[in-house]
Parts: structure tokens; sequence; C-alpha cells
């Protein structure tokens, strides 16, 4: 009996000791809603803080360029995240690089709770910032160190005002810190520092909102807002990106994302265009993904409802006392490719330059293959777990997709890799041939969706072609 009282005792002892070891990576909450799944990692160079990120790096950076980071100091200056992770996953999973202090944890109560220094904020920055530097790190030259923020929750907000002088700092969430005589950590020495503060109206540590957060974020690039144009009832939602003003009217570009995508893929292009002296509005379909702003019922997507709201941003920018006008650019990548195409070939007046990255213009041949019966098309379609309905299908029974495009005659840029296995190369070849004045550029063993090179040979093309 006594064996037996023994061996239970070591057995429980062993699985609380397998509890309380540090882990190296976590999942939270299914990797967040934004649109990289992020993941929490312990770097063997940063062993005192958690790094929240995307989990594909890659992936996040050939879609949204370098990412910012946010330095998070937690409440009681304490030496863990854990209590916040759900938060910091959520604002990574929207493409940002999250640098908390603290040892990761498994669950909250793992080990005795301790306190951090406000140096500890910058010390973190600084490793990060190392492994940017650093040939063959996963982060190597994927952060933009232009756009740095520091947040922090109650003593973790003074710490970061106490470090609010670093000028590599742009913007300060403060959640629910003590103002009074901010001696909190010493931040009493950083009076008269700009910052934005957010205090919950129920407990002190209440529930932070992750979209007031992010935007208090993104404030540390200010080269983008947020910008709604009305379709009629339809509200479109985007991100508008100026370059400066020099008191001449500026041409437009108009980036369109493809199948489920959002307007975080058109960021991709802000810089170079801005650099060519374009606004670049970057938007969400209506009922064009799970994840849009404007409205995510994918089981009314509707390519003719997505040319409609094309032609609405086009008016709406036509409209602008800023805009050139007859300098109006559609961009389009993939099924906003295909949208882009139809758009400009109907109102080809509106239009200066047409951009088409992986254009998807099989659309309707494949799926009226799949679907050759009007009887054979079902009330519900799942693609890639997305849910569409019979609309979208009926609709492109009566498209044309080739005899239609080559109504628009003025300069076509078509971008796509030799190994799209998702889009046939031989339409865009017979794209290129049907209209009047195009170029087809061709990256070799690019897929559909491009890598950070070939992006970037990507971007190149379309700045020559601008220009």
């Amino acid at each position: 009996m006594k064996q037996k009282i023994l061996a239970l005792v070591l057995f429980a002892s062993s699985l609380f000791s397998l509890a309380a070891q540090p882990v190296t990576t976590k999942t939270i909450d299914n990797g967040g809603s934004g649109l990289f799944k992020a993941i929490a990692v312990k770097e063997a160079t940063m062993p005192d803080f958690v790094v929240y990120r995307p989990k594909d790096l890659l992936h996040a950076h050939a879609r949204c360029g370098a990412l910012p980071i946010l330095l998070f100091g937690n409440g009681g200056c304490a030496d863990t995240s854990v209590g916040y992770e759900r938060m910091l996953n959520e604002v990574a999973s929207h493409g940002y690089i999250v640098v908390a202090i603290g040892e990761m944890q498994g669950r909250i109560d793992d080990w005795p709770t301790g306190q951090t220094e406000s140096s500890e904020l910058m010390r973190g920055l600084e490793l990060m910032l190392q492994l940017n530097r650093m040939k063959g790190t996963e982060y190597y030259h994927f952060i933009d160190t232009t756009r740095i923020a520091a947040a922090g929750h109650s003593c973790g907000g003074a710490q970061v005002l106490c470090n609010a002088g670093d000028p590599r700092l742009k913007t300060y969430p403060i959640l629910n810190a003590g103002m009074g005589d901010m001696e909190l950590a010493r931040a009493f020495r950083r009076k008269g520092i700009p910052f934005s503060m957010f205090v919950d109206d129920g407990e002190h540590n209440g529930k932070w909102v992750q979209p007031a957060l992010e935007d208090a974020i993104k404030r540390a690039d200010k080269n983008f807002e947020t910008l709604w144009i009305k379709n009629g009832s339809r509200h479109i939602y985007g991100i508008i990106s100026k370059p400066q003003y020099t008191g001449r009217k500026q041409p437009v570009a108009i980036i369109a994302h493809g199948f489920n995508g959002t307007h975080a893929y058109g960021r991709t292009y802000f810089k170079t265009l801005n650099d060519l002296g374009y606004q670049c509005y970057a938007f969400d379909f209506p009922c064009g993904s799970v994840k849009s702003r404007s409205d995510s019922n994918t089981m009314n997507m509707s390519v003719l409802d997505e040319q409609s709201d094309m032609e609405a941003i086009v008016r709406h920018f036509r409209q602008q006392p800023d805009v050139d006008a007859g300098k109006i650019v559609l961009i389009g990548e993939s099924q906003g490719g295909f949208v882009s195409a139809m758009t400009a070939a109907h109102i080809p007046q509106d239009i200066d330059k047409l951009v088409l990255v992986f254009p998807a213009l099989c659309i309707p041949e494949n799926w009226n293959t799949r679907y050759p019966e009007v009887t054979d098309i079902p009330d519900t379609t799942r693609l890639w777990k997305v849910p569409l309905g019979r609309r979208f299908f009926m609709e492109l029974r009566d498209i044309d997709v080739f005899k239609t495009i080559r109504k628009f005659r003025k300069p076509v840029l078509i971008v796509q890799g030799d190994a799209d296995t998702v889009v046939s190369m031989e339409d865009s070849r017979r794209a290129a041939k049907l209209y009047n004045n195009a170029r087809l550029y061709v990256i070799p063993a690019a897929g559909h969706g491009f890598k950070p090179k070939e992006q970037q040979l990507s971007l190149e093309q379309i700045r020559t072609f601008l220009k």
C-alpha cells in the first residue's frame, strides 16, 4: 500500500514538473482572428521575453512588407505577459511583431511572478533588432525599424513612459496606467511625452478591445488612414496611403485583393507607389472574404457586385480635388485581377493603366466546366472552406472574359509566375495577345502568391510600367 501511495505521489509530482517546464512555442485562440495565424515564441537569444508574431513570417512579409514592432510592459511591471497573451496574440495576427517582457509561461502561476526594470523594454527591442540584422534568422530584414510602438498596462504603462524619450518609438498606447505623480517605474522623469491612453470603464484589469489598441499602434505608420466609400447601400472599407502633397493633383492606384483576401494584401504596394507620387487605396470587397470589414457574408459573394464596387471607388476618386482624374490605375491580384480587368473594360475612359498580378481570368471557364448545367449548381459550394451561394456561379455563365477585356485598349501589365498551379499561364499569354497594348512579365518558379524576392521583382516591373 505504501508503495502504491509513493508511486502516485511521484506520478503527480512528475505531472507538476512537466506543467511547470518553460515552453518554447504556444498557439493561443487558434492563432487569432487576423489575416495571419499568430504564435507565441520563446527565442533562444531572448529567453526573458515572449515574441508574439505571425506564424508564417515569410507569408506575412510577402503580403505586407516589413512588419512593425510593438513592445509591451505588463501590469505590476511583472516578468510575465501570460495574463495579456490573448490580446497580444490577436494584435500579432494582424501583421505585428510583439515583444513582451517576461519568460514564456504555459499557464498563469506556473511559477512565482517577479518584477522587472523599465530598461527591459528597450533591451527587448535591441535583441529583436539584432535578429533583424542577423542572416539566417526568421526575422532577417523582415522588421520595419521605422514603425516601433511601445504599450503597457498599469505599471507597464509607466515603464513605457520612462522610455518614451527614445526617438525610435513613434507612438505609446497606455492602458490604465496610474497618472498621479507618475512615480511608477520612475516614469515621472518623462513628463511631457505625447501618448494615447485607454481607460477601461470597469475594473483596473479590464477586457482590452483589440481594435482600439491596433488603431493606436497604427499611428506609428502615419502613411495611411481608414477610408469608407459607399456604393448605394453597400459600404466599402479600405485604407488610403498618400505621398507628400506638393500642391499638384496626384494619380491614384486602386488595389483589389483576391478570393478571400483583404485590404492588407494591398499594403505590399504602398511604398513603391507612394514613391512614384501615387495615392493608394486598398479595400475589402463586401462579401469578398470571411474577414472582410465591409461585409463578411461570403454566401453573397458576386464578381458583378465586386465590379460595381470598383466602379464606385473610381467615381469617388475622380471627384476628389487632390486627384488627377486622368491618371487612375487599377491593380488586381487573382480574382481581384479578373474583376479589375472587367472593370477597366466597362469604363475604359476612366482608367489610365491596368496591372494584373496572377489574374484569375479562368474563373468563368473553370466553374462552368465544374457545373455544366444550372441544375448542377448546389445551394452552397465550399472553396477552401469558404461558403459560396448559387448566385456566384449563375452569373459566371454569361461572362465571356476574353471577349470583354479586349475593350480596354490602354497600357496593360500582366505579372505571373510560371509555377502557378491555380491560374493558367496560357490565359495570361492569351490576354497579353488580345490587349492592344500589353506586356507579360513571367517570374521563374513563382507560384500563385509571391515570396519576398518574387514580390520585389513584381514591384520593380510595376514601377517601370507606371513611370
